[in-house]
């Protein structure tokens, strides 16, 4: 069954009212029709599961047949991604989203090798929320990942981090060090930082950490950005059983 993401206000009732834009691509690009099953999740607390009742004026009215709470996972993971060129940076996005990472955070460092003006910035961002958009639609995630602004290293070290857990992944920290910490720790949420292309610089490594960032390595190898950011999503999340 198709799965759609809606704003809560699109729910009249026991009816859903879609805008033009997903009933287009609904009933135009994926030939659905008045009788046919859509899954429907407003991101927030309820999935529902309705019908096709009828198209008018460009617009597809739903009817709602049953709706269950989406059920929370209880631990959310952030991504804190290094801009990484080409076209490595959407494929972090959309991996990403399809495991159900629930932020990513595109991430200005030292070594970063795009550079991004803010028009540019915010052209990339809203590109990349379309592909999460899209991603999470294909991968059936109850919510579709958020795609924060640009930021810089100074920000990250500057939050407070409350009851999460953060990993900086980096080449130089001891060997089995993620396993260690992992151990350690039963937080609420993860962030997880991946350097670009050559990696983090050390005096960002010292910053984070005397934020409060844990330095952990993911093995002996050297593993290309959007190579590290799915392994290290991974291992974190098979640590906590949210692979199922």
């Amino acid at each position: 069954m198709k799965k759609i993401f809606i704003n809560k206000r699109a729910v009249q009732g026991k009816t859903i009212l879609l805008d033009a834009q997903e009933s287009n691509h609904l009933i135009n690009a994926l030939r659905y029709q008045a009788g046919d099953s859509v899954l429907v999740s407003d991101q927030q607390q309820t999935e529902y599961e309705t019908v096709i009742e009828k198209v008018t004026d460009g617009r597809a009215l739903l009817k709602i047949t049953s709706a269950k709470p989406i059920e929370k996972t209880g631990l959310t993971i952030r991504l804190v991604q290094g801009l990484c060129k080409g076209d490595k940076m959407d494929w972090v996005v959309q991996k990403a989203a399809e495991f159900g990472v629930s932020e990513i955070v595109p991430l200005e460092t030292m070594r970063t090798i795009v550079r991004l003006d803010a028009d540019k910035a915010k052209k990339k961002v809203d590109r990349w929320q379309k592909i999460a958009l899209a991603a999470a639609k294909q991968s059936g995630a109850p919510a579709v990942m958020t795609v924060s602004g640009v930021k810089k290293i100074s920000e990250m070290a500057a939050e407070e981090n409350g009851n999460d857990l953060r990993l900086l992944f980096w080449e130089e920290a001891l060997p089995g060090s993620l396993k260690e910490v992992l151990k350690e720790h039963q937080p609420e949420s993860i962030t997880i930082f991946i350097g670009p292309e050559g990696g983090f610089d050390s005096t960002e490594v010292r910053l984070l950490e005397e934020s409060g960032v844990k330095t952990v390595s993911l093995g002996q190898q050297i593993l290309r950005t959007e190579t590290a950011a799915v392994a290290a999503t991974v291992c974190v999340m098979y640590h906590y059983d949210r692979l199922g």
